[in-house]
Parts: structure tokens; C-alpha cells; sequence
């Protein structure tokens, strides 16, 4: 549940939009389950930027190279290059960025090079051949590539025993081909929120900011389907946080529960929400948890749930429970949260 934002920053805004709508672990022994050590973390609501580099150039579109001739060429998707590959090395040479990959084709002939990308689970290698260019004079291999994003978010909390954080509860992904990105590096900032749109039915909300990425808090690690994760730097803003008890999710209850999040530079604050129901997994997932706003003061700034408060955290009877991830489009004032559990885990 990233939103658009104004800002500060060397990253181009290409990024997903999740809230449509937009991370603890218990043992068990073979001989029985025993009581756990009570896990413990800062508990955050900060809204945040996030910047970060993809790990690979991702592809949005294998289109077309037009010779001084007028002929048409197609040489990545004659090969077999769809969009939502990614696109990791040229003859075996690591592709950085997007302009990594411009200064390498620049140094190339009209001989065939070896593309390697993954896709899925799968890493394949092609032959593609470049085709010249009239307009720039270069040989291109005809792919339109993403190879950063930025938006705003939520802390969700800080992990004082590994010194890493938690955010957003589900995965930033590439606004055209709605794949997950897979993160190179990043960094997470400090954001002041600018505005909000509030949400309706059919149209979700969103919260408007600015950030720079002077002085970041953190890094960014890892980007998967529970979060964005990463070494969290300003140990002292620790002390403006609440350090809270992660509640395992057998305990958590059906009823009053209240989400922590940042609407202006008041910082974040408590709203009431109610937990309509709780799902049972057994495995990771990112609706743990069905919630309902019911603070009529949040309702009626925001409407609700609205993009940029993912991984604002669900806090019940003192305790985390979860965090905000998506928004149900027809009803913004009710959501999904994922577990606490599950964005520990992956903090870890």
C-alpha cells in the first residue's frame, strides 16, 4: 500500500501500488508444544520513504528497433523475452542498472550476445542479436526495463535483538507486470506526509508525502510477499517508539484492536479498529487478518484504509498482532493485516 508521493531523490517513481487495495515464530517438539519466550520489539507507525534498486533489469516491454531503412526488428522477443523477465547479465557481465546496460551494448558489435534472465524459479540463457537503431545510432536489443522504485509506506517496527525492521507487510511490485521486485539495495527514510486523498468506494485513498535520502534510517535488504526488510541505522530513534510484546497468533481475539499510523507532522497516533475475524494459517500469508476502522476521527480524514498506511501496526490489549497490507476497494474502511508472527520471521 505504497502511495505517490512528491520528493527528493535520485530514484524515478515507478512504483507499485498494492493497497487495493496498498512482518515471530513458535516451536513445536516432537515430544509436545511448551510455552515460548515472549518475543519483543519497537513498535513503530512511522510513515517512511523507500528507495530501491532491483536486483536485475526487469523487463516491461520487448517492443521493436527501427533501421535507417525503415526495417523492423524484434530481437529480444524473437528470443523468446517476455515482459516480467529479468534480465541479469550481457555475456555473462552482472547488469547494474539501466545505464549499465546502455554502456555495454555501446561497446558492442553486430554479433549475437548471450542474455541471461530469470523468470520465476527459472534462469535461461539466449542469443540475441542487436539491431541498429536510426534515431539514437545504437544497437539495441529492443527492451523498455525498469531498474528502481520509491514510494512511501510504514514502519511497522524495529527488531532490538537483530537490529532490523519490518515494513509495509507485502511485497512491492512493478506497476506494469505486477511482479515482485527482487531488491539490490535501497534505503529507508524519514517522510513527511503532505496530504491525504480520502477514500471511497471503488477509489482507495492515499496519503501524500515527501522524503530525501539524506541521513536514511535504514537500508533495504529484502522485498518479498511480507514486507520490505532491512538493518535499521538511527538506533536513537528507538526512543520514540513503544516497545511492545509480539502476540502469537493463537492469542489474538476476535474485537476492539486499534492500528498505529502517521497522518501529519503530529507523528503517529492510535485509532480504533475492530478485528472481524481472524483466518487460521498454518504457513505465511499476507490476510491474516480481516479489520475494520471504526474511529470516526481516522474515517473522516481518510475515509478509512488508504494507500501509504501499509505496515501501520495492529496493536490489541498492549500487544502487536499484525499489520495493515491491503484495503477492500468496495468498503475502504475495512482491510487485511498480516500476523506479527509471519513479519518477525522475516526480520529476523
Amino acid at each position: 500500500m505504497l502511495a505517490v508521493l512528491t520528493k527528493n531523490r535520485r530514484f524515478p517513481l515507478f512504483f507499485a501500488i498494492l493497497l487495493t487495495v496498498c512482518t515471530l515464530v513458535g516451536t513445536v517438539s516432537p515430544q509436545g508444544v511448551f510455552a515460548q519466550e515472549a518475543e519483543w520489539v519497537y513498535v513503530s507507525g512511522q510513515s517512511v520513504g523507500i528507495a530501491m534498486m532491483s536486483r536485475g533489469l526487469i523487463v516491461v516491454k520487448a517492443g521493436e528497433v527501427k533501421d535507417e531503412n525503415g526495417k523492423v526488428f524484434f530481437p529480444a522477443a524473437d528470443a523468446g523475452i517476455r515482459p516480467g523477465d529479468i534480465v541479469t547479465h550481457i555475456d555473462g557481465e552482472e547488469i547494474l542498472s539501466a545505464g549499465h546496460l546502455t554502456e555495454i551494448m555501446c561497446k558492442k558489435t553486430d554479433e549475437a550476445v548471450k542474455v541471461t534472465y530469470t523468470r520465476g524459479d527459472k534462469t535461461v540463457t539466449v542469443k540475441v542479436k542487436p539491431a541498429l537503431d536510426a534515431d539514437s545510432g545504437e544497437r539495441k536489443l529492443g527492451l523498455i526495463v525498469r531498474d528502481s522504485t520509491s514510494g512511501l509506506g510504514t514502519l511497522t517496527f524495529v527488531d532490538g535483538d537483530s537490529g532490523n525492521y519490518a515494513s509495509l507487510g507485502h511485497a512491492i511490485t512493478e506497476v506494469t507486470t505486477g511482479i515482485v521486485i527482487p531488491a539490490r539495495e535501497g534505503t529507508l527514510s524519514h517522510c513527511m506526509i503532505k496530504g491525504i486523498v480520502k477514500g471511497k468506494s471503488g477509489q482507495p485513498g492515499e496519503l501524500r508525502g515527501s522524503f530525501s535520502l539524506q541521513s536514511p534510517l535504514g537500508s533495504v535488504t529484502k522485498n518479498n510477499e511480507f514486507g520490505v526488510y532491512g538493518e535499521f541505522y538511527n538506533k536513537k530513534a528507538l526512543d520514540g517508539m513503544t516497545k511492545m510484546q509480539v502476540c502469537p497468533r493463537d492469542e489474538i481475539k476476535i474485537g476492539r484492536a486499534s492500528i498505529l499510523c502517521t497522518l501529519d507532522d503530529g507523528g503517529a497516533e492510535y485509532y480504533d479498529v475492530t478485528i472481524n475475524k481472524i483466518n487460521s494459517q498454518s504457513s505465511k500469508g499476507v490476510k491474516g487478518l480481516v479489520i475494520e476502522v471504526v474511529d470516526e476521527d481516522l474515517l473522516e480524514k481518510t475515509g478509512g484504509i488508504v494507500q501509504g498506511m501499509s505496515g501501520s501496526p495492529i496493536v490489541q490489549d498492549g500487544r502487536l498482532v499484525g499489520a495493515v497490507t491491503h484495503v477492500m476497494i468496495n468498503d475502504s474502511s475495512k482491510g487485511y493485516g498480516i500476523f506479527a508472527e509471519w513479519m518477525l520471521d522475516e526480520a529476523a
